[in-house]
């Protein structure tokens, strides 16, 4: 099984790099982070790929920030998979994917300058 992830930093920007990377490439699933969109603005050249089931957090705490997005092939899938948002995120930064024999995390951790600047020493 091939598994890939992609920082994509927007979605709308980069659909068509994103696409051919993906027929060029051809992962089972593609975790992608900071996706910076809701689910109903993912690009058609995304949504479009028929191969794939896709799984959204998408931007909706605050447009154009953060999200994360699954797409898994349908060979690799199985119709029981149940995707989960965890109620502890609240920004979009996190989406599990359950299958019959793995959980597959997608997570963005917030960069060191979201979360305030680090004490200095004295």
């Amino acid at each position: 099984m091939k598994i890939a992830s992609w920082n994509i930093n927007g979605i709308r920007a980069r659909k068509d790099a994103l696409r051919a990377w993906i027929i060029r490439n051809q992962p089972d699933m593609l975790v992608l982070q900071e996706v910076k969109a809701a689910e109903e603005d993912i690009p058609h050249e995304v949504v479009g790929l028929e191969q794939y089931r896709k799984f959204w957090n998408g931007s909706s705490v605050r447009k154009g920030y953060s999200g994360i997005g699954i797409l898994m092939r349908d060979s690799a899938s199985a119709d029981n998979s149940v995707w989960e948002i965890p109620p502890f995120d609240l920004e979009n930064r996190t989406g599990v994917l359950h299958t019959p024999l793995f959980s597959l995390i997608g997570t963005l951790s917030a960069a060191w300058r979201e979360c305030g600047a680090l004490p200095q020493k004295a």
